[in-house]
């Protein structure tokens, strides 16, 4: 099977006060396959961040192209993401989470966004969901404030799940998380993988165990991937 997501000489710059621009990206390559567990490791102010929005479609490439999803649709840098097929969860992911709206609300969020299916059928799968990341029932009608940050950080992460995507990015997402809480956060993204062929980059300056469940590993250094 042919890549899922890959990327090609992305270069990205950033002005600076008064001074040159910054070069981010030196000409990042990136190539997934389905199923893969990729880990991409590198200090802070290293490029794995802005590399994420990119390959998202949240920030624009200065240049370099994009392929992404199955027919391996080609974006160049000043073109849009593909929000349902790559999804990005960011660092403190349950700091994301909108405090107003309710757990239930937060998993139907994205298919009323992308027009799946009507309210009850949406209400449903996220009940489903709410399972399938260990919060009870109840949870249905709990704010963010009321969850602890673990619990958070997984409706973060099922919120992303909920619209089948081909790559899910995990930029830190896990860092702020102890121990137990990683290795929950862990087997939740291995069984959805078992359910269906997604693949996952997990970004990391720490990797712990990440590493272990890691299919392939590279390093990110002023901008550019080493193998």
């Amino acid at each position: 099977m042919g890549a899922v997501l890959s990327a090609k000489g992305l270069e990205k710059r950033f002005a600076g006060r008064g001074r040159a621009p910054v070069v981010v990206l030196a000409g990042a390559d990136v190539e997934m396959r389905p199923g893969a567990r990729m880990l991409l490791r590198g200090d802070s102010g290293s490029g794995k961040t802005t590399l994420a929005r990119c390959l998202a479609g949240l920030e624009a490439a200065d240049s370099g192209e994009i392929w992404s999803g199955e027919g391996a649709q080609r974006r160049t840098p000043a073109e849009g993401g593909w929000p349902r097929v790559v999804q990005l969860v960011r660092q403190a992911a349950g700091e994301s989470l909108n405090p107003r709206w309710t757990v239930i609300e937060l998993l139907g969020e994205p298919g009323e966004i992308q027009g799946i299916g009507d309210g009850a059928s949406r209400r449903r799968e996220a009940m489903e969901w709410l399972k399938r990341i260990g919060l009870p029932e109840g949870a249905a009608g709990s704010r963010p404030g009321e969850l602890s940050g673990g619990q958070r950080a997984r409706v973060a992460v099922a919120r992303a799940l909920t619209l089948d995507p081909a790559v899910v990015i995990l930029d830190e997402s896990l860092t702020s998380l102890d121990l137990s809480e990683q290795a929950r956060m862990l087997n939740l993204l291995v069984e959805a993988q078992e359910r269906r062929m997604v693949s996952y980059l997990f970004i990391s300056h720490r990797p712990g165990m990440i590493r272990a469940l890691a299919t392939s590993e590279m390093a990110m250094e002023a901008g550019r991937i080493r193998r």
